[in-house]
Parts: structure tokens; sequence; C-alpha cells
């Protein structure tokens, strides 16, 4: 009997002094007005070609460069017979043209022609690609440390109204899909310093018919499900 309290005590001792898991919520996070998150691709995405962007950190960080890239079917669209096609994406009342892309890794601070960028964002489907930096912007004083990233798909987020960000309004010309972002900052050398993980990244698509239809069908289930459970538990 004691040998065997003693093997609980020493077990019991043995757990207390383990490390415990971190709680880590991401120094820079990404968000999208009336957006949707995908559990899959750990995205938060927008169907739509007029939406707000917020960009998020935990602590005050001044120089936050938003970056916006063309996804390869996007690209290839764009650019893909030689003659660029036009693109328009307005982002705060600036327009960006297709012109205004430069192919590679960001940041742009690495590239050069010898060197189409340093590879900093560890790769993810989208780089190289066509890409542009949006001017550094400050997020100052953040009030609480939050997570962007919901646990489950009906879950709702902190109202991220209440958070200090930094929100970029766009327009994408003609409802354009596969705009990709991403959020860093920088070393003084140029190269990345902190970027927002893929698992806080945004996006824009359009989806297939069929996956609108079965997207507004799943919105208005939702209601109903929500209705019978309250029953339920009511009973």
């Amino acid at each position: 009997m004691k040998k065997r309290i003693a093997c609980l005590l020493v077990l019991s001792a043995t757990v207390l002094l383990l490390p415990k898991a971190g709680f880590c919520i991401p120094t820079l996070q990404l968000y999208i007005e009336d957006g949707f998150y995908d559990h899959t691709d750990e995205s938060w995405f927008t169907i739509s070609s007029d939406f707000e962007l917020t960009v998020f950190a935990t602590e005050s960080t001044p120089d936050a460069i938003l970056c916006v890239a063309l996804t390869g079917e996007l690209a290839g669209e764009i650019y893909g017979n030689g003659t660029p096609n036009e693109l328009v994406i307005v982002i705060d009342g600036v327009s960006y043209y297709e012109e205004d892309f430069v192919f590679g890794y960001p940041p742009l601070a690495t590239t050069t022609d010898q060197n189409p960028g340093g590879d900093d964002l560890a790769p993810h489907g989208v780089y190289p690609g066509y890409y542009l930096e949006v001017s550094p912007v400050a997020i100052t004083d953040p009030d609480q440390i939050f997570d962007t990233q919901p646990l489950f798909p009906d879950e709702t987020i902190v109202d991220p109204e209440t958070k200090n960000g930094y929100s970029y309004v766009f327009d994408i010309d003609d409802a354009l899909a596969g705009v990709h972002f991403d959020l860093y900052t920088l070393n003084p050398d140029g190269t990345i310093d902190d970027f927002a993980p893929f698992s806080h990244d945004a996006g824009t698509v359009v989806p297939e018919p069929a996956t609108l239809l079965l997207l507004g069908s799943g919105l208005m289930i939702l209601p109903i499900t929500r209705y019978l459970t309250r029953k339920r538990i009511q009973r």
C-alpha cells in the first residue's frame, strides 16, 4: 500500500514539473469583415469584390506591411498571353495596375533583377508570383490580445471593432478572384522579421455556382438548427 502511495506521489510530482503547453496567439493577424473562415485552408476569404481587410497586432507594430499577391490562376489570366490584361485593384482609394506588381518572393526590399526575392515566407503555393507591397501602417496600443482564428465553424470570434488595427478598403475590378494577402514586418537589413502565419491569412475567391448554393443553404439551415437545439434543451 505504502509503495503504491509513493508511486502515485512520484507520478503526481512528475506531471506537475512537466513544462506546460503555452497559449500562443500570433503577433500579426488578418481578418476580412463579413468574410468566412475556411478551416481546410485555415484562412479568411471573401466572395465580394468590395470588402474590408483588417490587420491586427498583439503588440505595438509601427511598420506592418501588407503584401497583395495574385494566385497562379489569376496571374495566368493577367500575364499568361504575354500582353498583360487590364487589372485594377483599388486599396484605400489608390488604384494599382498590373505594372505595379513584381514577380518573385517578398519582401520587395530583397528583390533585385538578379535575385527575385529572398524567399523569406515559407512556401504555401503562392510564391514565386506577382505581388505588391502596400505602404507600412502603424498598429499601436492594442486593447486586448485575441485570436481571429475560430476553433469551430460556427464560433463567433471576439468583435474586431473593439480592437485596435488598421482596415484596408478594397475594390477589385470585375470581381476578380485569386488575390492572396500576407502581413509582415522587416528587419533592418530588409528581410522579414515577423509575419502572420498561414492559419491567419486571407484571400478572395469566387466559388462555383454549386458551392454558392451549398453555402447559401448552410447559412439558411444554421438558424433552424440553433432553434431546434434550443427547443431540445428546453424539454
